[in-house]
């Protein structure tokens, strides 16, 4: 049940990203098809973020997306343009949810640390078992 449902929410937040490329491609005024749109943003994006980079590949994103963005007759202004806005849609929204649930969650680093040192003195001190 909870592979299926993992699943299901994976499905629904890359549907999400497709439809966001869409309608940005839309608000920038992009002359690239929806499915185009859809596909290669979509393929850059995987690439892009393969790519070792600066944290959340800020800058290599950017590069990729204008570079596909080219090949399809995209001018690199609009092309950036497009990016900046890509890159802030599909990046803010699933950072913000993960400090609002790490906050709600009380996950701190030194939290956890103190969490692992304790499990191991009781290890210790239980003996061989």
């Amino acid at each position: 049940m909870r592979l299926a449902l993992s699943l299901a929410l994976s499905a629904i937040y890359w549907l999400r990203l497709g439809i966001s490329a869409w309608i940005i491609t839309l608000a920038v005024s992009l002359d690239i098809s929806p499915m185009t749109a859809t596909l290669v943003i979509m393929g850059t994006i995987f690439f892009a973020i393969a790519v070792p980079a600066a944290p959340s590949a800020i800058g290599t994103f950017e590069f990729a997306m204008m570079q596909v963005l080219e090949i399809f007759g995209v001018s690199r202004e609009a092309g950036f343009g497009f990016a900046v806005i890509a890159h802030a849609v599909f990046f803010l929204p699933p950072t913000i949810m993960a400090a609002v649930f790490l906050s709600h969650e009380a996950l701190t680093t030194a939290g956890r640390r103190r969490d692992i040192i304790v499990d191991r003195c009781t290890q210790n001190s239980a003996g061989p078992p």
